[in-house]
């Protein structure tokens, strides 16, 4: 029995997307450098965050058991926010211009089965978003918001798995490692 001290499931977008948004978020960095720019391997969409599991093979066949009912389907970034509201921020983010509804019942689908096996659930309403950024405290992140635009970032890709990623927090920053990939049905 594997335990994962910190983990979550989530959504990772291929590299030609990836690539797309480096290069936007590149010309962000610059204008305000004194936020913390999460790197590049940490881009996801985080579907559940789960924190301690003490059964990480139960986890990931409750989960192979829930998304063998979800078909694949395509997903596409774009869109600038912050939490909780642009004028007074701490998360800047990419929302999901195609796909939403489909991301939104994966995570339902993903959050239900991992119910119990986990110790920590989300309380908040679901928002499929993907951080580029955190605040070390509020503040208006509206004109960071604004030039990421609102049109699409990258181009559209098949969702056909899920990932359970643990996360381990260091003093230079978290670390984290693909424990399972785990396929939606027909993918």
């Amino acid at each position: 029995m594997t335990r994962l001290a910190r983990a979550f499931v989530a959504v990772v977008p291929p590299g030609a997307v990836l690539d797309t948004l480096d290069a936007r978020v590149a010309t962000l960095t610059k204008e305000a450098p004194s936020l913390r720019w999460l790197p590049r391997r940490h881009w996801h969409i985080t579907l559940a965050f789960l924190g301690q599991v003490d059964d990480a093979d139960a986890l990931s066949a409750a989960l192979a058991a829930a998304v063998r009912e979800c078909s694949p389907f395509t997903l596409r970034l774009g869109t600038g926010g912050a939490f909780p509201a642009p004028r007074r921020a701490s998360v800047l983010w990419v929302g999901v211009a195609h796909g939403a509804p489909d991301v939104i019942g994966l995570a339902t689908t993903v959050q239900a089965a991992a119910a119990g096996l986990a110790d920590r659930a989300e309380d908040r309403p679901y928002h499929p978003h993907l951080t580029v950024a955190r605040a070390p405290r509020a503040r208006s992140l509206t004109g960071l918001v604004d030039a990421v635009g609102t049109g699409p970032i990258g181009p559209p890709w098949p969702v056909t798995d899920v990932s359970v990623i643990e996360s381990d927090t260091r003093p230079a920053g978290a670390v984290h490692t693909v424990r399972a990939r785990i396929p939606l049905r027909g993918a």
